[in-house]
């Protein structure tokens, strides 16, 4: 899905664009059928020994907790001790191939203090990426068991398990944790099928729930709960009787009823976020007026936040204590980081080239992503726009930043 204007040429702080991240899947789902087909006139014994192969050395991978294989070798960054502050980002590294999609992707931490990221898994893929609200567990998607999945791992890199098990034919992918980390939202989609569908599970993937089906093929922008849990929202196209036409923001019960259309305007509406105390939600929006805008959760008392053309994938960010957003603005080819009041007062320019915004627990630093220094990496800023200062170094494409959430003292310890 994109909420922005209509396609330009990428600007050096774009994130990949969502066709360039959708090309796995669909690529993923074909190679699936060509497996299948080639299995069924491969010899049994053959196929056994082979998959017998392949668990032992996936099983090394997991007891271990680091990447095996040439990954690490690659990258050059070194294998360092589990990260236990609260302070930990979690990241997508891609690898941009000159022709066809990229499947060399590495999920890493890195502690926000500074010093050598951690490599957890080596097969993860540029489809969503979220921890949950413990902060002891990541969810990502992985296609190393043949076709997309939602994965789980510890935050030190041990404990790996696939929680869905698609066919050849179809993927999952966008995982959200539930506010009290007891499930996960997702979203499925079907080769052949012009719909994708939402899910709810268990967090050891029993209990699948299909919240909502026939959301359009062109993209779902947006995946997030309630902070009471009770309620999801999403972005996708209106069906009308012509085909898909505009995308919107959506809301459903966290059990599949109450299905909700809050925008109206059939023009580019996406990426909605709740507000920390769930009365609100903010979105981007590109139509005539493209900017950020806010609404009440049930759709009323609509207003214009921030006017102006924003990054293409990015959703805006509300401070942990609802009092601000952050939210990236086209200026010429590339982005700057902005934060603006909750009421649309005191905006205020961060960054020079930025993209991404996502604030810390604390509420006192934003990280961003940036190519200003000639490779997309992670950065990180004071939330009054000081002491900005470089977090990665590596010659992978960095994406999907995901923040740990806060824990007390006293959860640490226990971990």
């Amino acid at each position: 899905m994109s909420v922005s204007a209509p396609p330009r040429p990428a600007g050096p702080s774009d994130p990949v664009g969502r066709a360039e991240l959708d090309a796995p899947v669909e690529a993923r789902i074909e190679e699936g059928r060509r497996r299948t087909r080639r299995r069924k006139q491969a010899y049994a014994a053959l196929a056994a020994l082979l998959a017998c192969a392949g668990a032992v050395l996936f099983a090394v991978g997991d007891r271990t907790g680091r990447t095996q294989g040439p990954s690490a070798a690659r990258t050059g960054r070194p294998i360092v001790p589990a990260l236990e502050t609260a302070s930990t980002i979690a990241f997508i590294g891609v690898k941009r191939e000159a022709k066809g999609p990229a499947f060399v992707n590495e999920l890493s931490v890195v502690n926000a203090d500074g010093g050598a990221s951690r490599v957890l898994v080596s097969d993860a893929q540029a489809e969503g990426l979220a921890w949950s609200p413990d902060g002891r567990r990541i969810a990502f998607v992985s296609p190393r068991a043949g076709d997309p999945d939602i994965n789980v791992i510890n935050a030190d890199g041990t404990g790996r398990r696939r929680l869905t098990h698609n066919d050849d034919y179809s993927a999952s992918f966008a995982p959200a944790w539930s506010p009290d980390g007891r499930a996960l939202a997702f979203v499925r989609v079907y080769a052949g099928q012009s719909a994708f569908q939402i899910y709810v599970m268990n967090v050891d993937g029993a209990g699948q729930l299909r919240l909502v089906s026939k959301l359009a093929s062109g993209g779902v922008g947006g995946l997030t709960w309630s902070p009471d849990g009770r309620s999801i929202v999403v972005a996708t196209a209106r069906h009308t009787q012509g085909g898909p036409k505009g995308f919107e923001v959506y809301a459903v019960n966290a059990d599949g009823s109450g299905k909700r259309n809050l925008t109206h305007d059939w023009a580019l509406d996406g990426f909605p976020v709740w507000s920390p105390d769930g009365r609100e939600i903010a979105f981007r929006h590109s139509g005539t007026q493209p900017g950020i805008y806010v609404m009440n959760a049930d759709g009323s008392a609509l207003r214009m936040l921030a006017h102006g053309h924003s990054s293409r994938w990015d959703s805006p960010a509300w401070s942990p204590d609802g009092h601000a957003i952050a939210f990236d603005r086209r200026r010429g080819i590339h982005s700057e980081i902005y934060v603006i009041n909750a009421d649309g007062s005191g905006e205020r320019r961060l960054t020079t080239r930025g993209a991404q915004p996502l604030w810390s627990p604390d509420g006192r630093t934003i990280a961003f992503r940036s190519s200003r220094d000639g490779n997309p990496e992670i950065y990180l800023i004071n939330a009054d726009g000081t002491g900005q200062r470089r977090l990665t170094h590596d010659p992978l494409v960095d994406l999907f930043v995901a923040w740990s959430p806060a824990r007390s003292s006293q959860d640490a310890k226990h971990r």
